[in-house]
C-alpha cells in the first residue's frame, strides 16, 4: 500500500485536486465579497433614506408645534404689534422656539439637497418675521457662533425663491 501513495501519478493528481478546490474557494470567496458589498450598499441607501425621513418627520413636527401655537396666539408672528408685557414676554419665548428650530433646519439638514430644497424656504420666511429677535445683542448668547454666522451671511439664501 505505501506504494501505491508515493507512485509518480498520485502527487500531480492530489495537486490538481487541490488547486481545482482551492479555485473553488476562491470564486466563493469573490462571490461572497461581491454580494456582501451590494447588500451593504442597498442597506446604506436605505439607513440614508430612513434617516432622510426621519429628519424630516421630526423638523415637520417642530414647525407644526410652532404654527399651532401661532394660530393660538397670531400676535406672536406680528411683533411690530405686541401691546403689553405679557405679550412681550410671550414673543420672547416664542422667537426664541423659532430660532432654536431654524438652527436644528441647519444642523440636520448638513449638506442633504433635499432637505435644504425643502427647509430653507421656511428658514427665510421665519428669518424674515423674527430677525430683529436675533439680532438683538442681548440674545447673541443663546446660539453657538457657527449658527450666528451661518444666518448672518444668508447661507441659506440659494434655496429661497429668487427675488421674493
Amino acid at each position: 500500500m505505501k506504494k501505491k501513495f508515493l507512485s509518480p501519478d498520485f502527487i500531480p493528481m492530489w495537486t490538481a485536486i487541490n488547486t481545482i478546490a482551492a479555485t473553488c474557494s476562491m470564486i466563493a470567496l469573490i462571490t461572497t465579497v461581491y454580494l456582501s458589498s451590494n447588500a451593504m450598499r442597498d442597506s446604506m441607501k436605505t439607513f440614508n433614506q430612513n434617516f432622510e425621513t426621519s429628519n424630516y418627520t421630526e423638523l415637520d413636527s417642530m414647525y407644526f408645534e410652532l404654527l399651532k401655537l401661532a394660530l393660538e396666539k397670531p400676535y406672536l408672528t406680528h411683533p411690530a404689534a405686541l401691546k403689553d408685557a405679557k405679550q412681550l414676554q410671550e414673543y420672547d419665548i416664542y422667537a426664541n422656539m423659532v430660532w432654536n428650530f431654524i438652527e436644528t433646519i441647519t444642523d440636520r439638514c448638513n449638506d442633504n439637497k433635499k432637505l435644504e430644497a425643502t427647509w430653507y424656504p421656511v428658514v427665510d420666511a421665519l428669518n424674515r418675521l423674527h430677525r430683529n429677535w436675533f439680532d438683538d445683542p442681548k440674545n447673541k448668547h443663546k446660539f453657538k457662533d457657527a449658527f450666528r454666522e451661518y444666518i448672518v451671511q444668508d447661507r441659506y439664501k440659494p434655496w429661497t425663491v429668487a427675488g421674493a
